[in-house]
């Protein structure tokens, strides 16, 4: 790999994670926003491709998370906080409880 090539490389990677940062500081201050900002941009990049082949089944929802997307990423990250139910919270922290110990086990941190 010669040295431009290597330079490119970093510039990526160093967007890539300026853009984690940007999302898990986001994420910090209004967890519900961001979360639904993550499902509509995953709706509209997973409809996309269908969209031209089928118009007409497809186009209506895809046309849905495209405008729910812009209206989110519209709203200021500082707005206050929705507040969600208990249960939602606890189902919320179990899910990265349950990720946190796939990851130990994926790595081997938890064999004998």
């Amino acid at each position: 790999m010669d040295e431009k090539e290597s330079s490119n490389f970093t510039i990526a990677v160093k967007k890539v994670v300026l853009r984690m940062a940007d999302s898990l500081v986001s994420f910090g201050k209004n967890p519900l926003r961001t979360t639904r900002m993550m499902a509509d941009m995953i709706g509209v990049a997973l409809l996309k491709p269908f969209v031209f082949v089928y118009n007409q089944v497809i186009q209506p929802v895809y046309k849905y998370y495209e405008r729910d997307l812009e209206e989110v990423k519209m709203r200021p990250v500082e707005e206050p906080v929705e507040s969600i139910s208990i249960g939602v919270g606890l189902l919320l922290v179990l899910l990265f409880f349950a990720l946190y110990l796939i990851a130990m086990f994926v790595h081997g941190w938890l064999s004998p």
